[in-house]
């Protein structure tokens, strides 16, 4: 072997050497957890960058939590429902948060399939967006539409059956992982993110959005709020503007919420939905937006889903709450500009409301006897007093916050 043969040889095996092992330091830090091979305190336990890959990161922690209680929904769900609330604990449940950020009802079914394959469901918890059910008009059935990247990793098809794809897409998760300049620059960061305040995601899939705190202190809740409801201004001003189908029929969203209470039927779970406790200034851009008839009408709908569910061979009747409207929490008033003082109570942003809340929420849902007239469970012979009172409560709001209805309605003057 002349020297130059050598050379090559010996730089061949010094990359391959390196390459190796620094994708050995990204198995051992696991950005994403999708091994959780190991997991050490101040050095990877806290995964402040899985939020990047949040879609292999549930998928993967999903199967590995192996859970009998499901909690389903968006980054609503996700931050702001802790699935280590103790009367799910103590009911001897193994819960897992499931929401996911940006996933609509159809993403949330796919999800679900994947999470209970081969695992026997005991409770099915939901969380119900209104904007989750709007649809434009010319939307295609997402059954109808081709099969979306994520849903090669998921262990089951969209009939349930298992997915033969999938060598391939778990083949692609762990370059993504591992092997690519992202993971490595990842690796790094999940590292030197250990602090308290850095994102994270728990093993069971809650988002306590630890990094908030942080952005409180330096721009105060004001500018969070004011951030968020420009985006959702913007949003639903653009966006769709009912929740049926051409034809008057209920949009395919409904369609998919049904298939999902049919699995559970199908496993003897039980089921529970819930609308979210939406801040004061989202119900105020849904009513400036034009969207106030179709929420209104989307609980309606939403009820007589569940009625028509509910007959058959149910072991538990399915409940529908509402926790939308003007209350104590969701009229919780928003710290001046400049505030970087104040902590807001129940809310980071309109968008998300915190653990704190989330836990009232499950409180009222799950503990028998708990009162709270701040969440009631619709039915069809109250969903209309209800709708009334709503429009009622509003009329405080209109007094007590005016200036700040006032700002949102110029923002599209």
């Amino acid at each position: 072997m002349d020297r130059f043969t050598r050379y090559l040889a010996g730089l061949l095996g010094t990359v391959l050497i390196g390459g190796l092992a620094v994708a050995g330091a990204c198995l051992l830090v696991d950005p994403y957890r999708m091994l959780a091979l190991i997991e050490i305190p101040d050095f990877n336990q806290r995964k402040p960058q899985a939020g990047l890959q949040i879609r292999l990161n549930k998928a993967y922690d999903a199967r590995r939590a192996a859970p009998d209680a499901i909690i389903l929904g968006n980054s609503r769900v996700e931050a702001g429902i802790d699935p280590e609330h103790p009367a799910l604990i103590e009911a001897g449940l193994r819960p897992f948060n499931l929401g996911i950020p940006g996933a609509g009802m159809f993403e949330q079914l796919r999800y679900l399939q994947h999470a209970i394959h081969g695992q026997r469901l005991r409770l099915l918890i939901v969380g119900l967006d209104f904007v989750d059910f709007l649809a434009r008009p010319d939307a295609r059935s997402p059954f109808e539409q081709p099969v979306r990247e994520f849903e090669g990793r998921l262990v089951v098809d969209r009939n349930g059956a298992p997915n033969r794809t999938r060598g391939r897409a778990l083949a692609g998760d762990f370059n993504v992982a591992f092997f690519s300049l992202n993971s490595v620059a990842d690796s790094v960061l999940t590292v030197l993110g250990q602090g308290i305040e850095a994102g994270h995601r728990t093993p069971l899939g809650f988002n306590p959005l630890d990094e908030y705190h942080r952005l409180v202190r330096l721009e105060g809740h004001f500018s969070l709020f004011e951030q968020r409801d420009r985006e959702n201004l913007q949003q639903r001003m653009a966006g769709p503007r009912t929740t049926r189908d051409p034809r008057g029929g209920l949009g395919f969203s409904y369609e998919i919420l049904r298939r999902m209470m049919d699995i559970a039927r199908a496993e003897g779970a039980e089921v529970i939905l819930f609308i979210h406790p939406y801040h004061a200034r989202i119900l105020e851009i849904f009513r400036i937006a034009g969207l106030w008839s179709a929420f209104e009408s989307w609980k309606r709908d939403i009820t007589k889903l569940v009625q028509e569910s509910s007959s058959g061979d149910w072991r538990k009747e399915p409940e529908l709450w509402d926790f939308s409207g003007y209350t104590t929490w969701t009229m919780e008033p928003v710290p001046k500009r400049g505030d970087v003082t104040t902590q807001m109570k129940w809310y980071w942003e309109a968008g998300h409301y915190k653990a704190e809340l989330g836990r009232q929420l499950l409180d009222r849902m799950l503990i028998s006897g708990h009162e709270d007239v701040r969440g009631v469970r619709l039915r069809p012979e109250n969903v209309e007093v209800r709708i009334s009172s709503i429009r009622a409560a509003r009329r405080g709001y209109l007094q007590d916050f005016s200036q700040d209805v006032e700002a949102l309605e110029r923002r599209v003057n």
